[in-house]
């Protein structure tokens, strides 16, 4: 069975976050931290191309608990990668610059709105954006991911590219897709959401 999906509406209180979401964005944080840590340990590089795609956005932030604020899966990305550049940065003599573009897709009309209010208040987004850096698409994954791979694919065949495809039903990345994805971008690398007996079927 997917899991429950969060649904979003403008000027309303944003959905209740779960343990298990919390735990990804944990994940989530901590592997793109790590990811640049190791690709850029070469002192020589001063410039790292990197593509970003959220393929199940959602409206971009949540309430806890507590009722407080946390940031979903899109600012969880930005933040990770602002965070690992000044790391990088903090650990060499020359400047360092991660040339990160953000790709974040999202099929219902609501969740788009919320999001993009989300975006248009945090300081981190609004840098980027300035830069046109960050792409709010609407759809599924499977209607955008064409274009996307496209773009990265003008970056050049050492384009990276990290997907977080963080889905409900399970079945809306067809295995087929990763794999096309994977021929056209050999560095791509996934994060994903799956039921183990699904993928046993």
């Amino acid at each position: 069975m997917g899991k429950s999906e969060y649904n979003w509406a403008p000027g309303e209180t944003p959905p209740l976050i779960n343990d298990h979401s919390l735990a990804k964005h944990e994940v989530l944080d901590r592997y793109l931290r790590t990811y640049v840590e190791v690709l850029t340990t070469r002192p020589v590089i001063d410039k790292f191309r990197l593509t970003l795609v959220d393929g199940f956005a959602g409206g971009g932030c949540y309430t806890t608990e507590r009722g407080g604020l946390h940031l979903g899966s899109p600012l969880q990305m930005i933040h990770a990668i602002r965070d690992a550049e000044a790391a990088a940065n903090a650990a060499r003599n020359k400047n360092f610059a991660i040339e990160a573009d953000f790709f974040f897709i999202e099929k219902r009309r609501q969740n788009i709105e919320v999001l993009e209010a989300t975006l248009r208040i945090d300081p981190t987004a609004i840098a980027y954006e300035k830069q046109g850096r960050i792409h709010v698409l609407r759809g599924s994954f499977e209607d955008r991911v064409a274009e996307i791979v496209a773009q990265v694919e003008t970056k050049g065949r050492a384009g990276r590219a990290i997907f977080l495809l963080d889905q409900y039903g399970y079945t809306n990345v067809p295995l087929a897709t990763l794999r096309d994805i994977m021929a056209r971008l050999p560095r791509a690398e996934f994060l994903l959401t799956f039921a183990t007996d699904w993928l046993i079927d």
